[in-house]
């Protein structure tokens, strides 16, 4: 431990453990004042071989979060210690998972408590892969929200220095550690077929694509952007000042801006506007990647059941953090909104990012992760989808607009290549949004 305090504390509660059985010693080099995460072995000089087992519960440090973040020296150094170009907002327990396995023998074994979010975030997406060389993955342990008293969902890998990936991994559940299925081994950096099961997502078999990115980009604002957007809101339903949207504000292919109350930085808006030139006054960078957004793009909206998006064909809306905006060629915009809200793209999604929301079974995407998803591969049956997510998004009426939603999801299903009957999309229907 860092703290010189906690290990003589640990010190002494191991002495008086040991006394119960009449076993009289001291420590010695078994507990060491040092930082795990920088000094790895070089900390247990006595133990150069490694040890057989390493388990514990590293410090979670959530870097969206201002008492936790790290700056941006210390991530790089924690990137070039641990050979793993992790994204800045990697969680720094993802990195004890490497510390842990460096200070195993070759054959012993790591389990150490995890944010589940580490199996699947785009930035710890370099350190898992680096386990992967390490180590093999031969099972998972996952909490079922009631194991510790903390808000987080967690998990704790099994991994095994020096092994080659098992056949199956092993899977425990909850407090009692209640043995579940097994499930195939994982790829590289790709973690999140271990809980995904867990959380609802159905297996889904498209007939593979190119990915969406092939065709347009993304961006998503982090904290500069969200402070600086919020700062200068007004509210009012007409004005010179662009519209702000939220992902509160984004509802399949429709947008909610006017049609209620949203909380934006702790004030209450119903027609949220933001004052580019204020920004500029003091985050010029922030106020010039907004007005770059002021173009035909799809938003996307974050922590929902599935992917939920919006098309601005007039070019006139900026997204708050954390909503996506995805930028395609102007005579694709249809086309990216109806990829992104058919019911094959919400279960790539769960599937691949199961475990990151902060709701089990909502669908956190990263702006890099969003381009990954396939696209659809009959482009007739595509250019229906792109017609009819048009047509949704014009609907005033609660029953027009589920019933276009639900046909446009069962056109994208074959666009896919997966029948529409086979369960996909009453999965898919059954987790759409009542009219609001």
């Amino acid at each position: 431990d860092v703290d010189p305090e906690a290990v003589e504390v640990c010190e002494a509660a191991l002495a008086l453990w040991a006394s119960r059985a009449g076993v009289w010693r001291e420590a010695g080099d078994h507990l060491v004042v040092a930082d795990t995460l920088h000094d790895g072995k070089d900390a247990f000089p006595a133990r150069a071989g490694g040890f057989d087992a390493v388990v514990g519960n590293p410090p979670f440090q959530s870097q969206l979060q201002a008492s936790t973040s790290r700056g941006p020296d210390a991530s790089g150094r924690l990137r070039r210690r641990w050979g793993a170009d992790a994204g800045p907002y990697a969680d720094s327990a993802a990195y004890f998972l490497l510390a842990a396995l460096e200070l195993c023998a070759d054959g012993g074994r790591a389990m150490l408590l995890q944010p589940q979010s580490v199996l699947v975030t785009a930035d710890v997406a370099p350190i898992r892969a680096a386990a992967l060389r390490r180590a093999g993955l031969l099972g998972l342990w996952v909490g079922d929200g009631r194991s510790f008293e903390a808000s987080v969902r967690v998990c704790a890998p099994l991994l095994e220095a020096g092994e080659a990936q098992p056949d199956r991994v092993r899977r425990w559940w909850g407090p009692d550690v209640e043995p579940i299925d097994p499930c195939d081994p994982v790829d590289g950096d790709q973690w999140g077929s271990l809980v995904a099961d867990l959380v609802g997502a159905p297996p889904v078999a498209s007939a593979p694509g190119e990915p969406i990115g092939t065709s347009c980009e993304a961006t998503a604002g982090f904290r500069d952007e969200f402070y600086a957007l919020t700062a200068k809101v007004t509210d009012a339903a007409r004005g010179p000042h662009p519209e702000l949207i939220t992902v509160g504000m984004i509802d399949p292919l429709r947008s909610r801006w006017g049609a209620g109350t949203f909380r934006i930085a702790g004030s209450r808006h119903s027609h949220p506007r933001v004052d580019l030139d204020a920004v500029a006054q003091d985050s010029p960078k922030v106020a010039a990647w907004a007005r770059r957004l002021l173009r035909p793009k799809v938003l996307v909206a974050t922590q929902t059941p599935t992917i939920e998006v919006i098309a601005d064909e007039a070019g006139v809306l900026v997204p708050c953090t954390p909503v996506i905006a995805v930028l395609p060629a102007p005579d694709r915009l249809w086309h990216v909104a109806a990829a992104l809200t058919s019911p094959v793209a919400s279960a790539h999604a769960l599937n691949a990012t199961a475990g990151a929301a902060l709701s089990a079974g909502t669908i956190k995407l990263s702006a890099r992760q969003l381009l990954a998803l396939p696209a659809p591969v009959d482009s007739g049956a595509w250019d229906d989808g792109a017609a009819l997510a048009r047509v949704a998004s014009r609907a005033h009426e609660p029953v027009e607009w589920r019933r276009n939603l639900l046909e446009l999801g069962r056109v994208m299903c074959r666009a896919h290549g997966v029948d529409p009957d086979d369960g996909l999309l009453g999965w898919w229907a059954e987790r759409l949004p009542a009219w609001r």
